[in-house]
């Protein structure tokens, strides 16, 4: 049971060290902007949503 336990222990470790890598890897939208302001957001990508707010 112990040897169980030490084994899903390392492999949730692994997954959020995995997780933490994609993230911090990952381009960031604000990343082009000189001012980095956290206020105006990223253009939207895709299709638009074609139902009106």
């Amino acid at each position: 049971m112990t040897a169980r336990a030490t084994a899903d222990r390392r492999s949730l470790n692994s997954e959020i060290l995995h997780l933490l890598e994609v993230a911090l890897t990952a381009p960031r939208p604000d990343a082009g902007s000189p001012s980095g302001d956290p206020a105006s957001p990223a253009p939207l990508r895709g299709k638009p949503d074609p139902s009106p707010a």
